[in-house]
């Protein structure tokens, strides 16, 4: 697995940090940055915050809704102009007024859902399940770290003490080796 392979070298080189910058390595120091440096872990505790933040916009649905609106409108119509005739004289007639008039309109709209045949219940529901899935992957991120620093821990120090037992192996093959020099000088 690729990904793990890349998690560990990154774990490795954090402890082997760790390491340098202290004199004596410490589990749960090694644990706690892990935790606190994994990218994993930080995606999945914002999966957490974004399945909060659907349980709350579910929950939502079961509250009134106020919509308000107005609109403004600026028309001028000119006034109808009727010509007809009275006793053979040709007479205008003017229906309406000549200039501008102003329409204005505001609605407020309240709404409330009562009956959703279960569509809302099952939407809470379903939100539920997701945070509670998102909780638990948080849950296995954050295992996942702890079990890769501890292993990788434990390798660091396996691997100082293999180093520790070559560096006297090391000692005593250049010790066996000296000796075997002097007694071939003396002509043993």
């Amino acid at each position: 697995c690729m990904r793990r392979a890349a998690l560990t070298v990154v774990l490795l080189y954090l402890l082997f940090s760790i390491a340098s910058a202290q004199t004596e390595l410490n589990l749960s120091d090694s644990i706690s940055a892990g935790l606190k440096n994994n990218e994993q872990i930080t995606i999945a505790r914002e999966k957490v915050n974004a399945a909060s933040a659907k349980v709350s916009q579910a929950l939502s649905y079961f509250l009134p809704s106020i919509t308000l609106s107005s609109n403004y409108t600026r028309s001028y119509s000119s006034p109808i102009m009727s010509t007809f005739a009275v006793g053979g004289v040709p007479t205008s007639v003017s229906f309406g007024i000549n200039e501008a008039s102003d329409l204005k309109g505001w609605e407020a709209d309240l709404r409330q859902n009562i009956f959703t045949f279960g569509k809302l219940e099952n939407g809470i529901l379903i939100a539920l399940d997701n945070l509670e899935l998102a909780k638990q992957d948080l849950r296995k991120a954050k295992q996942d770290v702890i079990y890769n620093v501890a292993s990788s821990y434990f390798n660091v120090i396996k691997t100082r003490e293999l180093l520790k037992l070559s560096q006297d192996s090391l000692n005593m093959a250049g010790a066996h080796f000296d000796q075997v020099n002097a007694m071939q000088e003396q002509g043993i």
